[in-house]
């Protein structure tokens, strides 16, 4: 099954795509390139890649931890502590990726499973109108 079937909730998406851009942006930072951080880290490129991408819904916390020894600390696995500009500084997640994450939980467990119909909920021209 391709990863995109495990995906129903777009904030979750959008939230994947957006953490894989700042570790490519920390990467790069740091002036390393994908083998040489899969060799130190014992993680294959593909993986990296795929995590880069946004690809990877599953990937474990170890394999985390193995990239962050890997590059020896220096790509941070948390918002940046330092008052500085950086890939890390950006927000990941924005209101509405929790309102909308937070209604697929809701219909998810009512029974929506469909990912159009999901996509069918958050369109407003079906959303109902509140009552006088």
């Amino acid at each position: 099954m391709a990863y995109r079937e495990y995906l129903l909730e777009p904030a979750l998406e959008r939230w994947m795509i957006r953490f894989g851009a700042a570790m490519r942006a920390a990467r790069l930072g740091i002036s390393m390139s994908q083998r040489s951080l899969a060799s130190r880290s014992g993680l294959d490129q593909g993986s990296i890649s795929r995590l880069e991408a946004g690809r990877t819904p599953y990937m474990s916390l170890m394999r985390l931890a193995r990239l962050s020894i890997g590059s020896e600390g220096r790509i941070p696995f948390a918002t940046c502590p330092h008052d500085h500009v950086c890939p890390w500084r950006m927000t990941l997640v924005d209101d509405g990726d929790v309102l909308t994450y937070t209604r697929h939980q809701h219909f998810l467990r009512l029974g929506v499973t469909e990912r159009a119909h999901l996509e069918m909920l958050d369109d407003p021209r079906y959303r109902p109108r509140p009552t006088e």
